[in-house]
């Protein structure tokens, strides 16, 4: 937690006695480092957060863009579809930039930001979607807009309060009549394991007894569930109801466009418990 050092086949190089400053490395003659068995353009930031060795990939948002775009779209796809994605990816590292700045770097590589996985996922058709958009963003008034977006719409984009808090005029629900691909998924739960999701979501409602869904909104999204214990019940709403489910051996839902069912049967172990299902609805997503 006190220094950072540099080794080579385990040969210690440089020893940095402090780890209040950032330690900056790159490859002079590539421009590009190596991670984890992984190439990246740019450079290398290691420094120390929370006492624990940081490691950031620093790179121009251009070059970045050529892997992001990639790995969140199929490189196949229509060419003006990539550039569309890359203009939507290029408006969303604006504007979500510094979103994890408390542990040392803007975004992650992962789909809670933006899937990157450094040049091995560069395509000849993302690098020419980069290139034939160049610096090209989309603006609502004056500012960059948040360009959010997903691999199915479930056949139906939904209004941004029904999803975050605020009311975004450019974020509105719209029908999707091309979206015919998305996934049908069902999930399982027994009130035993919803009563350890209620604990280790800090809901004193005691044991569960049940589920039911509450409201639906227009676009035809679960808007409220409201889940119910033996000393009180609690309603959860918009992403909240996906998010409930994070620390299940699933994670958090598909999505809010499901139903539930209901049917008793024997588990493993023997006796009878209450099984909530969470089917997908017809419509996907």
């Amino acid at each position: 937690s006190g220094r950072i050092a540099l080794t080579d086949s385990g040969n210690k190089l440089v020893i940095f006695d402090n780890n209040k400053f950032n330690a900056y490395f790159s490859d002079g003659y590539t421009n590009t480092i190596n991670i984890n068995g992984k190439d990246y353009r740019g450079y290398l930031d290691a420094h120390s957060v929370n006492s624990l060795l940081t490691a950031v990939n620093v790179v121009d948002i251009e070059d970045y863009l050529r892997s992001a775009v990639s790995s969140e779209m199929p490189s196949g796809w229509h060419i003006e579809a990539l550039k569309a994605q890359t203009v939507a990816a290029r408006c969303y590292t604006y504007t979500r930039k510094g979103i994890h700045s408390e542990s040392g770097y803007d975004m992650c590589d992962g789909i809670h930001c933006q899937l990157y996985q450094g040049m091995s996922s560069e395509t000849e058709s993302s690098t020419r979607a980069v290139d034939e958009t160049l610096g090209v963003v989309a603006y609502y008034g004056d500012e960059i807009i948040n360009a959010t977006f997903f691999s199915s719409s479930g056949g139906m984009t939904d209004n941004s309060e029904n999803v975050w808090a605020n009311n975004i005029e450019y974020l509105r629900g719209v029908s999707d009549a091309y979206d015919t691909t998305g996934k049908v998924w069902t999930r399982e739960f027994t009130l035993n394991e919803l009563t350890d999701l209620a604990l280790q979501n800090n809901l004193s409602i005691g044991q569960v007894t049940g589920v039911a869904i509450k409201e639906i909104s227009s676009t035809g999204r679960v808007a409220k569930m409201e889940i119910t214990g033996t000393s009180g019940s609690k309603v959860l709403e918009k992403e909240d109801i996906r998010t409930f489910f994070s620390k299940s051996d699933g994670g958090s839902l598909e999505s809010r466009n499901f139903m539930i069912g209901e049917y008793t049967g024997y588990l493993s172990g023997g006796g009878s418990s209450d099984t909530y299902i969470m089917d997908s609805a017809q419509s996907k997503g």
